[in-house]
């Protein structure tokens, strides 16, 4: 199956194996990325009232029909699970998304046990991956500031309090 990457932080983009892939419409990108990033089927009339706040019910319902069929064809259906009350990503689907990647290295930095004040490899290395992810786009000069803030989070406990890295 073909791996899909999905971009958020920094410019969204998407990609399939690599190549990019252009999705087309704002709110096909925003259903695709909050659906990712929520990791569980998602109630359609909940991604209706999200995504077309505007739009009486009815409208928003078939815009959020179309949506997905959009997303399907542009992706790939072997990428969806899809059905009248949800939609959600394919559990067999190869989906890595850069944000939910921050995500689970901030909490894997935040879970390892030690003192704050303790530097440790392993800290280290999720810390410099968080920066990399987060600075994805960034100049060189903005990356080695990420990665300098995130070594500063494993020495000063206030840091590591109000840092989002």
């Amino acid at each position: 199956m073909a791996e899909l990457r999905i971009h958020l932080l920094g410019p969204p983009r998407v990609e399939i194996d690599g190549e990019p892939v252009h999705i087309g419409r704002r709110k096909a990108l925003g259903l695709l990325a909050y659906v990712a990033l929520a990791q569980a089927p998602c109630r359609r009339e909940a991604l209706a009232a999200l995504l077309w706040p505007e739009s009486d019910e009815s409208s928003a319902r078939a815009d959020l029909r179309r949506t997905p069929t959009q997303l399907r064809s542009v992706l790939g259906a072997q990428h969806w699970a899809i059905d009248r009350e949800t939609v959600a990503l394919a559990p067999e689907a190869e989906v890595w998304v850069d944000a939910a990647a921050f995500r689970d290295l901030v909490r894997q930095w935040r879970e390892h046990s030690h003192a704050d004040a303790e530097a440790c490899p392993t800290c280290l290395e999720a810390l410099e991956e968080a920066a990399d992810l987060r600075g994805a786009g960034c100049s060189h000069g903005q990356r080695r500031l990420l990665v300098w803030e995130a070594r500063c989070a494993t020495h000063l406990p206030w840091v590591r309090r109000t840092s989002i890295v």
